[in-house]
C-alpha cells in the first residue's frame, strides 16, 4: 500500500507492505519524494480493547535520494533507536489519552 502526502509533502510517497500483517510479520516502511537530507518524523498510534492509546516515532533523515527505508536506516531520534523496521511497533508506550470503548 502506497499513499501519497498532502501538502507540504505534496510529492513524497508513503509505502506501507504488505497492507495487513500478523503480529509477527515484518512490515516494510518507506518514504519517497522527500528533500535529501530533510528530517523527517514518522509516528504510529493505536488503540488497545480497554480504549488505551499507544504511540511511538522515530526520527529519520532522507537520504541522498530523498528516500527513508526503515529497514536500512538508523533513527536520529524517538522511542527506539535501533536498526529495525518494527521498530515503531515494539516501542510503543501508553499514552494519557484513551478512547471510549462500547461494549
Amino acid at each position: 500500500m502506497s499513499h501519497q502526502s498532502e501538502s507540504p509533502l505534496s510529492s513524497s510517497v508513503f509505502v506501507l507492505e504488505p497492507k495487513t500483517a500478523l503480529i509477527d510479520e515484518p512490515v516494510n516502511i518507506q518514504l519517497c519524494g522527500l528533500i535529501p537530507d530533510q528530517k523527517i518524523r514518522i509516528r504510529a498510534t493505536t488503540y488497545d480493547d480497554r480504549g488505551q492509546m499507544w504511540a511511538s516515532w522515530a526520527l529519520f533523515r532522507a537520504d541522498h535520494t530523498g528516500s527513508v527505508d526503515m529497514r536500512s536506516q538508523l533513527p536520529e531520534d524517538g522511542t527506539y533507536g535501533a536498526l529495525d523496521a518494527m521498530g515503531l511497533f515494539w516501542s510503543m508506550y501508553p499514552t494519557i489519552e484513551r478512547q471510549e470503548v462500547i461494549p
